[in-house]
This record gives C-alpha cells, structure tokens and sequence, in this order.
C-alpha cells in the first residue's frame, strides 16, 4: 500500500490518498487545494473508488465536491455525521469565511464495518467526540484518526456535536486496545505511533487518570 499525505486547506489538515498496488485507492479527508489533489491523482494514474471523511468539519471537506464531480466519486461518512456534512450551519462553514458547504453523503458508514478497495481492506472505528460520527479508519499497519487524537494531543469537544465523556470512551475504549505498533496517521499534525501515544501523550495520561 502506498499512502500520500498533503496539508490542505485553510485548516492545513492533513489529506491522504491511498492506493494499492494496482493504484486502485481511496482519498481521505479533502479539505482544499483542489488543484494540487487532482494533479497528483491525475499523473500517478489512480483509480480512485470513494471520498471518506472522518467527520464533517468544513476545513476537511472544501475540496470534495470537486473531486466528486472530477471523478465521479461518491462520498462515505459515518451515519452520525450524515445531517452535519449538508448542514452549513453544523459543519462550520457558514461560520467561516469559506463557501457554505451543503453535501449529501451517498453511503453512510457504520461502526465495525469491513471495506475492501482493491487489494486494501478498511476498517472503521466509530469514534465520538469530537463530532457524533467521527471515525478513523485502520487499513494494514496504519490509523487513520482524523481529529479525534494526534501526536500529543487529542481532538477538541467544545463545537456543536461534540463532547469529553465520548471522546474518553472512545479513546480508552477503542483506540488503546489496538496494536502498538499502528502508524497514527492524524488529521493535523505530524504522524506517530500508537504506542507511544499510549505512553507519552498527555491528554490520554490525563484520561486514564479519570477512569482509574
């Protein structure tokens, strides 16, 4: 598998194109610069099956209705965050001095469900907290956690939709007992690993603390 990471957008998030070995992939999280993502696309020559999004926050999905009309994409969210993604007013846009954005999602995506693109097989972990239907997305040796955790850090809970008590149970409860040596692959920031997030990040110090 091969992952790119591109720093889009007025939020500089964090978008990755995915892809296997028959350059059949994915894009996760298009949150601008839409020029610089259909150029990559365009010239590895990927075949690109979905538009997923880890949640609906407008600074990771300005760019996805043009990569949905560029190349006939559909869009998969989590089944929480389908009213949000149409909903300026919940997904921030209309808040911002960016376009409102007002998105129909074509599948909504559940806890646990297993996803195969190509030679890829996607597993999604339902996370909330930062918004109700914030997922990551586990695909081989790699995590994909949008904002719900980062290096250092965790996502923030006090926008519309959000809240501490679900991040904490999704933290604890569905990150931590995953495999050590996952690569985090977050929406903002550098990458680490799940391990030594596990170990050294404080906000997760602080939440095992309130569950002791």
């Amino acid at each position: 598998m091969n992952l790119k990471r591109f720093i889009v957008g007025v939020g500089d998030v964090n978008c990755y194109i995915l892809n296997d070995r028959n350059n059949v992939g994915l894009i996760v999280d298009p949150g601008g610069d839409k020029k610089k993502l259909i150029n990559y696309i365009k010239d590895n020559d990927i075949d690109l099956k979905a538009i997923v999004l880890t949640h609906y926050h407008y600074d990771h999905i300005l760019a996805v209705e043009d990569l949905k009309a560029e190349f006939d994409l559909d869009v998969w969210i989590h089944e929480e965050d389908v009213e949000g993604l149409s909903d300026a007013g919940i997904n921030l846009s209309a808040d911002r001095p960016v376009k409102n954005i007002n998105i129909k999602a074509d599948r909504a995506l559940k806890d646990g469900e297993n996803i195969c693109i190509g030679e890829m097989d996607l597993e999604i972990i339902h996370t909330p907290g930062h918004t109700p239907g914030g997922i990551c997305i586990k695909v081989e040796n790699t995590l994909l956690t949008g904002d719900t955790l980062f290096k250092g850090s965790v996502g923030r809970t006090d926008l519309f939709g959000g809240g501490y008590h679900r991040l904490l149970d999704s933290v604890i409860n569905k990150l931590l007992p995953l495999d050590d040596d996952l690569i985090v692959y977050p929406g903002h920031y550098l990458s680490s690993k799940l391990g030594i997030e596990k170990k050294r990040n404080p906000k997760i110090q602080r939440m095992l603390r309130l569950v002791d």
